[in-house]
C-alpha cells in the first residue's frame, strides 16, 4: 500500500494529539504538567507507529537498537517544551563538575555550528550533547524528531555517518509519518497556548541549565531567552491535508 493509505490514521493522530494538548494545558501549564503531556505524546507516537506499520509495513525489521548512535550526529531542532523537560530531567542528576562539563560541551557545539545552514552542520558530524558513549542519556524523553527516525539497515546508517551525511539514511516511511503527525498535533496545541516554537537542542539546553528561571518565565508567558531564540516549527506533514 502507498503512503496515501495512511491518511486517515495520520489525520486522527494529529487531531487527537492537538485536542489532548489543548485539554492538558487548560488544566495546568507548569513543568510537571508539560512533562505529563509529552509523556502522553510519546505513548501516542509509539501506538501510531505500530498502527502505521500494519498499513504500510517496512521492507525489513527496524534495525535501530541500543548503542547505535549513527543518527545522533546531526543537528537537532526540538520543541521548546521538549527541551525544557529534558533539562528538567538532567538538572538533579548532574553533579557540579558534570554540569560544568555539559555546559562547556553545549557551548562548544553551539559555537561550532554558528552561521552554518542545516546541510553544512550535518556534514560536521558533531555528536549530540546527550550522547553518553554510544547511548542516549535521555532516551525515554528524546524529542519526537528523534523518535521519528528509524532505519532497517545499520550498514547504511554507518555509511551515512562515515560519509559525513553525503550518503542518506534510509528511513521507515510509516514510522516517520506517524510520529510527524503526532508532533504536528503537539505543536498546534502548544502554539494555541502561546507555548509553540522550536529551538536548537544544544542551545536550548544550555539556556535552561545555565538560567533555571528561563523555563519558568517561558511557561508563564513572561520575557525569557527561550522565547527570544525560538523559531516557528519547520515540520511539514502534507499527508494531513484535505
Amino acid at each position: 500500500m502507498s503512503p496515501e493509505g495512511l491518511r486517515p490514521l495520520l489525520q486522527r493522530l494529529h487531531r487527537l494529539q492537538a485536542a489532548d494538548t489543548r485539554h492538558r494545558l487548560a488544566r495546568g501549564r507548569d513543568a510537571a504538567a508539560l512533562a505529563r503531556l509529552l509523556a502522553a505524546a510519546g505513548r501516542r507516537a509509539g501506538a501510531g507507529i505500530a498502527a502505521a506499520e500494519t498499513i504500510l509495513p517496512p521492507p525489513a525489521p527496524v534495525a535501530c537498537g541500543p548503542a547505535c548512535p549513527f543518527c545522533c550526529h546531526v543537528p537537532v531542532t526540538a520543541a521548546v517544551a521538549e527541551v525544557i523537560i529534558i533539562a528538567r530531567h538532567l538538572d538533579p542528576t548532574l553533579a557540579p563538575e558534570a554540569r560544568r562539563r555539559l555546559a562547556r560541551r553545549l557551548a562548544n557545539l553551539t559555537a561550532a555550528g554558528a552561521g552554518l545552514d542545516g546541510d553544512a552542520r550535518s556534514r560536521q558530524r558533531l555528536p549530540c550533547p546527550l550522547l553518553d558513549g554510544a547511548s542516549c542519556r535521555v532516551h525515554p524523553l528524546r524529542p519526537l524528531v528523534c523518535r521519528a527516525v528509524a532505519s532497517v539497515e545499520v550498514a547504511a546508517c554507518r555509511a551515512a555517518h562515515a560519509s559525513h551525511m553525503v550518503e542518506g539514511v534510509p528511513q521507515v516511511r510509516a514510522h516517520l509519518l506517524a510520529v510527524n503527525a503526532v508532533a504536528a498535533g503537539l505543536e498546534a496545541g502548544l502554539a494555541e497556548a502561546g507555548l509553540g516554537g522550536d529551538i536548537d537542542l544544544a542551545l536550548g539546553l544550555a539556556v535552561c541549565l545555565l538560567d533555571p528561571g528561563a523555563a519558568t518565565a517561558w511557561l508563564a508567558g513572561e520575557p525569557s531567552p527561550l522565547a527570544d531564540l525560538a523559531r516557528p516549527p519547520q515540520l511539514v506533514a502534507p499527508q494531513l491535508d484535505g
